[in-house]
C-alpha cells in the first residue's frame, strides 16, 4: 500500500508546531487537536515523534482547573496559580457591574499580560491586583467618581478653598449649577498631569480603568506604551472596556515603576509610585494604604504567595480553593455560611459528617486530599 504524501512543507511544519505550543500554554487540549490538518484519508500527518508527544503530554492541573500544563513546553513565566476566573469573582464578586464582562475577560488576558509585561511571579499579580482592588473598587469604581459638593470640595482641598463660597467664587459656578463638578475639576487638575490649563481636559482625563490612569498626559503616555493600538487620547472610555482592561492596569502599573518594587515586596512603594507618581516614606501620604495593605495580605492569600497558619480558618479556605471549591472562597479567615456550606460539600464526599465544622478528622482528610494533589512539573 502506497503511504500518501504529506500535504505540508518543512516550513509549514515548524509553523504548525509553534501555533501547537502556543495553544498548549493557553488554550484547551481539543483545541491544540485540532491545529494540525489532516490528509485527504483522514491521518494527521506533517508532524514528528516529538510534535506528537507535545501534543499527548497535555494534561490539566488538579490545583486549578482552568489552568493547562504542558511536560514538554516551559512553566508560564508569570508564576505557579494562573489568576482565573473563579478567583476574580471571589475576590471581586460585583467586578461586572461597572464594566459587563470585565472578570471574564481579565481571566482569559492574564496569561499574555502578565508574559508580556514581565509580571514573571505571582508575588508581581499580588501586587498589581491589591492595587486594583483599592484603586477601582474590585471593578465597581472604574470611573472617577466627581460628584463633588462645594462643601466637599473644601475637605479636599482645604489649601485651595477656604468655604463654599470661596469655592464656587474661584471656580467660576454658583449655588445650584449642574456644571459645578465639571468646572470644580477642570480647576483643580487643569495645568497638572499634562492637563491644558484653560480646557476640559481635567474633567475629561479623569481617573479611568483598574489603575485609575489620571490626566491628558498620562493618557498619552498609556496609548504610546501600548502600541498606538487605542486612541484614549480621543475616546479615554476604552481603558473600561472589558476587552483592554487588564493590559491598560498592568502597561501603566509597569509605567509608573511599580514593578521592581513589586519584586522587592515594597508595598509602600508600589502604592507611592502609582497612587502619587513618587516614593514616600510616611505611609498616610498614600490614600487608602491600609485598604491597600489589607488587599494585598488577600491576593497573596489567593495567589498562594502566603501559607496561612496550619489548620486556621484562613487555611482551610485557602486548601478548600485549591480543591476546587466553586464557588471559590475569600481567604479573609471569616468562616461564614459560604465556607461551611463548601467544607459540608468536602466533608461529604469524603464520607465524612457534613456539619461544617473543621473538627481533627476534616482537618486530617484535607491534609490528605492536599498532598493527594499533582505538583506542577
Amino acid at each position: 500500500m502506497t503511504t500518501p504524501k504529506p500535504i505540508m512543507s518543512r516550513k509549514t511544519v515548524r509553523k504548525t508546531k509553534r501555533r501547537t505550543r502556543d495553544l498548549i500554554r493557553g488554550a484547551p487540549p481539543a483545541a491544540a487537536r485540532r491545529v494540525l490538518p489532516r490528509c485527504d484519508d483522514g491521518v494527521k500527518r506533517g508532524c514528528s515523534d516529538t510534535g506528537w508527544r507535545l501534543i499527548g503530554s497535555i494534561r490539566y492541573s488538579a490545583l486549578n482547573s482552568d489552568r493547562i500544563v504542558s511536560r514538554a513546553s516551559p512553566r508560564p513565566n508569570y508564576g505557579r496559580f494562573m489568576l482565573t476566573e473563579r478567583i476574580l469573582r471571589a475576590m471581586w464578586p460585583n467586578g461586572d457591574s461597572a464594566s459587563p464582562g470585565l472578570l471574564a475577560a481579565v481571566a482569559a488576558d492574564a496569561a499574555t499580560v502578565f508574559r508580556n509585561y514581565d509580571l514573571s511571579s505571582d508575588l508581581h499579580v499580588a501586587h498589581a491586583m491589591a492595587q486594583f482592588h483599592v484603586e477601582c473598587g474590585s471593578g465597581v469604581e472604574m470611573t472617577e467618581n466627581i460628584n463633588y459638593t462645594p462643601e466637599r470640595a473644601c475637605e479636599v482641598w482645604p489649601t485651595r478653598f477656604s468655604d463654599a463660597a470661596d469655592c464656587l467664587q474661584k471656580v467660576g459656578s454658583f449655588t445650584g449649577d449642574p456644571d459645578f463638578k465639571i468646572k470644580l475639576i477642570d480647576n483643580v487638575y487643569g495645568g497638572r498631569n499634562g492637563n491644558r490649563p484653560d480646557t476640559h481636559d481635567g474633567s475629561t482625563f479623569i481617573g479611568r480603568g483598574l489603575s485609575q490612569v489620571t490626566g491628558r498626559g498620562n493618557y498619552e503616555a498609556l496609548a504610546k506604551k501600548l502600541g498606538n493600538r487605542l486612541d484614549l487620547v480621543n475616546q479615554p472610555d476604552l481603558v473600561n472596556a472589558a476587552a483592554n482592561a487588564l493590559e491598560c492596569g498592568v502597561a501603566d502599573f509597569v509605567m509608573c515603576g511599580c514593578l521592581p518594587l513589586a519584586a522587592q515586596d515594597d508595598l509602600l512603594g508600589v502604592s507611592a509610585m502609582l497612587n502619587l507618581g513618587h516614593r514616600v516614606n510616611d505611609p498616610s501620604k498614600v490614600v487608602g494604604f491600609a485598604a491597600r495593605k489589607g488587599a494585598l495580605h488577600l491576593w497573596k492569600l489567593a495567589l498562594g504567595v502566603e501559607l496561612p497558619p496550619a489548620h486556621s480558618d484562613t487555611w482551610v479556605q485557602v486548601a478548600l480553593n485549591r480543591l476546587g471549591a466553586d464557588p471559590a472562597l475569600v481567604p479573609d479567615g471569616v468562616f461564614a455560611l459560604r465556607s461551611r456550606v463548601a467544607l459540608k460539600l468536602f466533608q461529604r464526599a469524603h464520607g465524612l459528617t457534613p456539619d461544617g465544622e473543621r473538627t481533627p478528622q476534616t482537618l486530617a482528610t484535607l491534609d490528605a486530599a492536599l498532598a493527594a494533589l499533582p505538583t506542577a512539573p
